[in-house]
């Protein structure tokens, strides 16, 4: 609460232990020495056993990071038809066609689209934030080394990610809509940072990051 307050008043606490957004660090070694104990796993939710079962099924993750992460475009603006690939020879690019019309497109936010790129960016986010939580639930570093990797890296590469604005008529005013790298929006955008700071957060304490990992991850990512 103190954090959270601090920060929502524009300051920045003098010091603070990690984890703090999921738990803290006292209740982190609670969780781990029962989880460790077979006896006392018992007594743990069984919330808890999903979530180590979906951070081993993803321990072997390898990310990858498209040279996008907006929504782009996969319909005709006009008729408003879904867009497929076609075939043709000889043409270094994509290029995709409206079946309704027969129109075709090509070009970076209709590979975006068509390849699903932002959807990619979001997996990661989401499988580092699954793995982090098994950490801080075992204290298996494996976990947090397999959350690191795809933290890091992002590090030189969420700013070479292009900025995309919304479409005309998006209500470029709201709370949700605007010129952001991660899908076009504001919320979705804030959904995958917040994804990747839990997962810092959560496997800071297991020594796997190094302090420079972790200022750069903070001020480039």
């Amino acid at each position: 609460l103190s954090l959270t307050t601090e920060l929502i008043a524009g300051t920045r606490p003098e010091a603070f232990s990690h984890p703090c957004i999921l738990t803290d660090p006292d209740r982190m070694k609670t969780i781990q020495k029962a989880w460790n104990d077979p006896a006392a796993r018992a007594s743990l939710p069984a919330a808890f056993a999903k979530a180590v079962t979906e951070a081993e099924t993803a321990i072997g993750f390898m990310p990858e990071y498209p040279p996008l992460a907006c929504e782009g475009i996969r319909t005709d603006p006009i008729t408003g038809g879904a867009l497929a690939k076609i075939d043709v020879p000889n043409l270094p690019f994509n290029v995709y066609q409206d079946p309704k019309s027969g129109r075709t497109y090509s070009g970076p936010l209709y590979d975006a689209s068509m390849q699903g790129m932002y959807r990619t960016h979001r997996q990661n986010s989401e499988i580092a934030k699954t793995l982090a939580i098994g950490y801080l639930i075992t204290g298996r570093k494996e976990f947090a080394v397999a959350a690191a990797r795809v933290l890091t890296g992002y590090i030189d590469r969420y700013l070479q990610l292009p900025i995309v604005a919304p479409p005309p008529g998006s209500p470029v005013g709201s709370v949700t809509s605007g010129a952001t790298r991660i899908h076009g929006s504001f919320m979705f955008e804030r959904v995958w940072l917040e994804n990747l700071a839990t997962a810092l957060d959560s496997i800071i304490p297991s020594g796997v990051l190094s302090p420079e990992d972790i200022r750069r991850i903070g001020t480039q990512v």
